[in-house]
């Protein structure tokens, strides 16, 4: 049986979040509640994590749901964006594409560090999820136009995978055997 620990819990309340998020985009909100939901989201995020150290919660359940929701926050942002500026499918879709690679990429990192968990990997996964939140956030209040929150949310997510593929590219030449 599944338990819903505490991380857990928050977690799932950060989905609820999201789905306040989209709801308040698609019914005609200015951005401030839209923002509102984002950052609630987003703080979600980085408390879970915090509890389930803190508390000694860390779950199966929760290395799940936790990229998944992280996942689901671009994937909206990402769809208000576009309704907000259809231009900016075509880096819309670099993002997806990017996110797409680093995902695929874990195959071949654990099976070149027997599953080995980094902590910088951590941290260079949290700081690409600040920063699309952060320059989501910029987007959705119009502090930043779509069109550049667009392109620093891309630039995050590119400067990830091209963390990820050099890490692979040394680990793979130097220690590997």
């Amino acid at each position: 049986m599944i338990s819903l620990t505490i991380p857990n819990q928050v977690t799932i309340l950060g989905f609820l979040f999201i789905f306040l998020y989209i709801s308040s985009f698609l019914f005609g909100d200015s951005g401030w509640l839209s923002f509102l939901f984002l950052f609630c989201a987003g703080f979600t995020d980085a408390l879970d994590g915090f509890l389930a150290r803190q508390l000694k919660q860390e779950s199966f359940l929760g290395s799940i749901l936790d990229p998944l929701r992280d996942r689901v926050i671009l994937a909206a942002i990402l769809w208000n964006f576009c309704l907000i500026n259809p231009k900016t499918w075509p880096i819309i879709e670099v993002i997806i594409v990017a996110e797409i690679l680093f995902f695929t990429s874990w195959f071949f990192d654990f099976s070149l560090v027997n599953e080995r968990k980094l902590k910088w990997q951590h941290i260079f996964g949290k700081t690409r999820q600040l920063g699309h939140l952060v320059f989501g956030g910029l987007g959705v209040l119009r502090i930043l136009p779509v069109d550049i929150a667009v392109i620093c949310m891309a630039a995050c997510s590119l400067f990830l995978l091209a963390v990820r593929i050099l890490r692979l590219l040394i680990y793979s030449i130097f220690v590997t055997e």
